[in-house]
């Protein structure tokens, strides 16, 4: 019974979520798999070893009760698997869904005061259970095992892409786009670090750009972001979110513009934000890996670990979901800090860029169009003055300063680095975020003015969110870094772009220098829970709509202006 317990939470679970989500993990299950070895031999030889111990007449009863757990480990794991999203740390409302908590504790309190209470007329049933669905999942491990020969590759099959990793780094000498997405970095933070006296120089790194300091995003979230990015499209929850990313980045976008026109597009980020971008036009693709900064062994260890709190997630009732998931802390690697920094994709995009400083050239032919999205300022906040880590902070303004302040270090490095080989001043770089960093927004006090009429703005973390940083420096500019206050949305970006750089296509957006600071417009920004919708699957839940008449820091210049439904429906809000 130890042992099935074992299998449990270090094979069958564990075999599911990898099976299910490969792209999430740079080990192979294999792997893994060798890792957890010495722990089930210990788990099972201490529960042995208590039995050992266990009076006669008490054993039954005692085996009845461990029995009972690979049975309701199953019945959890396979039959109530709830959906909670996107396990990145966020806020899972528990008392939300306490119905699933009632579901689930009744189920377990049920089988486990049978199994301890009624084992003499139960217990041998509990027993043939665990048996029976301990042979069930055995014979399907093993038929995947046998049909999926790829789970048994090691780490070293991991290795990445030497070529399109020397690729990111090879500039034209003639043309270049460097568009550099700074997943999370505020606006108003922004404008801190460049202004903060100790810190002068990465102002002054930053010669010919323009930085937008009223830009507005248009969604809180990076999923719905990256196409509008490119594209100047944005969803409105009118078609399913798969098929509007597809039939977006198939279409007019500015990497398809650029491909025609002749760039060689090069686009680095993670798996899941790489295939999206990827969808269309490309020539060289990286997958950046979340474990450049540590050894082989280090990262298989540390995905064993994570995978061990995924498993004990997947297998226990809501209620103790809460103490094992505790914010994106997790109950096992919180044990471990060093499992809490291997997991941690800050530290190898810092460490991508220093690569990129250092091995910069310009050899060639063709223009060239680079697309990165890395994760500079995101949260967890992890990073201390000196960009290292020292354990995870709560997201608070200075800390997300500090750790945003660390990438810009490591953005401006690189800068430096196309002066040094000559390309920085003929080249268009775009450096922007797809949304603000989950801090209050720079003064915005929520309530405004009682008689303004624009009542019902967001909270001031939602407006923080909305809030993305925009700075764009044209071919050939050459001014000390100016501030404009022209209101520009990420709908603006590729239409500025095309603009710059002589390409043809039509996008919907404005071209940022042509807006006039003083131009009264009107920009919109969706607000959203984050998650799947379970009630209409394929689209996102209901979107607040707001409009922005002014500057997005002062709460009288929202306005709600309605409620988009999935299916495109647009409801009216008070």
């Amino acid at each position: 019974m130890a042992a099935i317990i074992a299998c449990n939470v270090l094979l069958f679970a564990p075999y599911t979520i990898h099976a299910g989500n490969p792209d999430e993990f740079s080990a192979s299950l294999a792997g893994i798999l060798v890792t957890y070895f010495l722990p089930a031999m210990l788990f099972i030889g201490g529960l042995g070893l208590v039995g050992f111990f266990v009076p006669a007449r008490g054993f039954p009863r005692f085996i009845a009760t461990l029995a009972a757990f690979p049975v309701l480990m199953w019945a959890q794991g396979t039959l109530l698997v709830w959906d909670y999203g996107v396990l990145d740390g966020s806020p899972i409302g528990w008392l939300d869904t306490a119905w699933r908590g009632v579901i689930d504790t009744t189920l377990w309190l049920t089988v486990l005061l049978t199994a301890l209470y009624g084992f003499k007329r139960f217990g041998k049933l509990i027993v043939v259970a665990a048996t029976v669905t301990f042979a069930i999942q055995s014979a399907a491990l093993g038929l995947s095992f046998l049909t999926r020969p790829s789970l048994a590759m090691t780490a070293d099959e991991h290795a990445f892409d030497e070529q399109q990793y020397q690729a990111m780094f090879r500039f034209s000498a003639e043309k270049n786009v460097f568009h550099l997405v700074m997943d999370g970095f505020q606006s108003d933070i922004f404008h801190d670090i460049v202004e903060d006296p100790d810190f002068r120089y990465l102002r002054e790194a930053l010669t010919g750009f323009t930085f937008f300091d009223q830009h507005i995003g248009t969604f809180p979230y990076t999923q719905m972001t990256a196409p509008l990015i490119v594209s100047g499209r944005a969803y409105r929850n009118e078609i399913p979110v798969d098929d509007f990313i597809r039939d977006t980045m198939q279409g007019v976008t500015i990497l398809n513009a650029a491909k025609t026109a002749g760039f060689e597009i090069d686009i680095a980020s993670q798996v899941a934000l790489r295939k999206i971008y990827a969808a269309g036009a490309f020539t060289n693709a990286y997958d950046t890996p979340s474990d450049r900064h540590v050894s082989n062994r280090d990262y298989v260890v540390s995905d064993a670990v994570r995978l061990v709190d995924l498993s004990l997630f997947r297998l226990f009732p809501h209620f103790v979901k809460a103490y094992i998931y505790e914010d994106g802390l997790w109950f096992v690697q919180s044990w471990a800090r060093d499992a809490d920094y291997l997991s941690i994709r800050y530290f190898s995009e810092l460490m991508f860029l220093e690569d990129m400083a250092k091995q910069m050239k310009a050899d060639r032919e063709a223009p060239v169009y680079k697309l990165f999205h890395l994760m500079l300022s995101h949260r967890p906040t992890v990073g201390n003055e000196q960009c290292e880590y020292d354990g995870t902070r709560i997201t608070s303004r200075q800390n997300v300063t500090i750790q945003s302040r660390c990438g810009l270090k490591r953005v401006v490095d690189v800068l430096n680095a196309m002066k040094e080989i000559g390309i920085y001043d003929n080249s268009l770089i775009v450096l922007m975020a797809d949304h603000g960093a989950w801090v209050p927004a720079e003064g915005y006090v929520e309530g405004g003015d009682q008689n303004s009429g624009s009542m019902g703005g967001p909270s001031p973390v939602v407006a923080g969110m909305a809030v993305p940083m925009l700075a764009i420096k044209p071919p050939h500019s050459t001014l000390p870094m100016q501030i404009s206050s022209a209101p520009t949305t990420i709908g603006d970006v590729p239409a500025t772009i095309a603009a710059l750089m002589g390409l043809n296509d039509a996008f919907r957006g404005r071209n940022a220098f042509d807006l006039d600071p003083q131009e009264q417009r009107v920009r919109t920004f969706f607000n959203f829970a984050y998650g799947k919708n379970q009630r209409d699957p394929g689209y996102l839940y209901p979107m607040l709509e707001y409009e922005v008449r002014g500057s997005p820091f002062q709460y009288d210049s929202w306005r709600k202006s309605g409620m988009r439904l999935p299916e495109g429906v647009l409801e009216t809000v008070n």
